[in-house]
């Protein structure tokens, strides 16, 4: 048993991976989502809204497939009040005694709206919601990419349910559905995409449960998201199961590690410099002119003092001068004369 639960994870990472959408981020505690929900889709009860399994949630900006993760539905009797409970992601219906191989994660709407197939007891009676921040989708092997809703609301997944005895222990489960995106941007990135669903009227019209299933009914619903969805790369650490954390939600270029994170760092970085020297640059004129005006003063009072100077020592060298022109004449007139010395013989 062991050995063929390790196995169906394997083919679960497989799928999630290089063919639907399989990994999303709900990293919001249970008082966050409840308060969200009522604040961006008018759910009612905002702090009394009931959350079976509260304690199996655990917040994750990597939600796996076999985890525990947040969903609503409306209950059947009069009142319509809506509940939340934590689901197992990867659906097994309510027949099964014991875990199956295979769990599908996702429904295709094409497989709802006209065929048969094991879901069709809970499209009619176990609709739910899926709640997340946003989600992950691989362009190729080696390109994934986070999406999210542009304004910044909860995406709500269309989802079903069903609860199931394994062994004796009661436990719930749930898929997403899926359908075509090649009426929207997103094609680009995947030919799949969840059904979103894009505001409270769409969330009450899929989640009563008094509405029979008729593809005339729930065709529109089931279609590619009517809203803006924003989208970048990120790092190839989300194909891991253990990695955890705000990181992987964060634009590539933007990540620790990456090739565009350190260039950009060494741009800013260079940016930086070149900004303050300019500043220096334009300071230093300021401080010169500043300290030309204080030396002006002081020029000015040692002018007087280099003129005294300057005469100083012009005098000295005109008194050198008259000596040097005495000593000469002096010394010209005791020199004798060559015209006596010739005279004398």
């Amino acid at each position: 048993m062991q050995k063929c639960h390790f196995s169906s994870i394997f083919i679960y990472i497989f799928l999630t991976l290089y063919i639907m959408c399989g990994r999303f981020c709900c990293s919001l505690d249970p008082t966050t989502i409840r308060t969200r929900l009522h604040d961006e889709y008018h759910v009612d009860q905002k702090t009394g809204m009931e959350w079976k399994d509260e304690d199996r949630y655990r917040a994750s900006y990597n939600v796996c497939p076999t985890r525990w993760i947040p969903a609503m539905y409306e209950m059947s009797d009069s009142s319509k009040t809506k509940t939340m409970q934590s689901m197992q992601w990867g659906f097994i219906p309510s027949w099964m005694t014991t875990t199956p191989y295979t769990k599908p994660i996702n429904a295709r709407s094409e497989t709802l709206l006209t065929e048969n197939s094991l879901f069709d007891r809970s499209k009619s009676t176990n609709r739910c919601i899926i709640i997340a921040e946003g989600f992950y989708e691989w362009k190729t092997k080696r390109q994934p990419f986070y999406v999210r809703r542009k304004d910044g609301r909860l995406m709500l997944f269309a989802g079903l349910f069903s609860t199931c005895h394994l062994v004796g222990t009661r436990t719930t489960t749930c898929t997403i559905i899926t359908t075509s995106s090649e009426s929207i941007a997103f094609s680009k990135i995947h030919h799949r995409i969840p059904v979103i669903l894009k505001d409270a009227d769409q969330v009450n019209r899929w989640l009563d449960p008094t509405t029979s299933w008729s593809p005339l009914v729930f065709e529109h619903l089931l279609s590619a998201f009517e809203g803006e969805l924003e989208w970048h790369q990120v790092t190839e650490r989300i194909g891991s199961i253990k990695s955890d954390s705000p990181e992987l939600i964060q634009p590539l270029d933007q990540t620790k590690g990456s090739i565009s994170y350190f260039l950009q760092k060494s741009q800013q970085q260079r940016e930086d410099k070149v900004t303050i020297k300019k500043e220096e640059e334009g300071k230093q004129p300021m401080e010169d002119d500043g300290k030309r005006k204080e030396k002006q003063p002081q020029l000015k009072q040692q002018q007087p003092q280099l003129k005294q100077q300057q005469s100083v020592v012009n005098n000295h060298g005109k008194i050198k001068k008259k000596r040097k022109s005495s000593k000469d004449l002096s010394s010209s007139s005791t020199a004798p004369k060559i015209t006596q010395f010739f005279s004398k013989q």
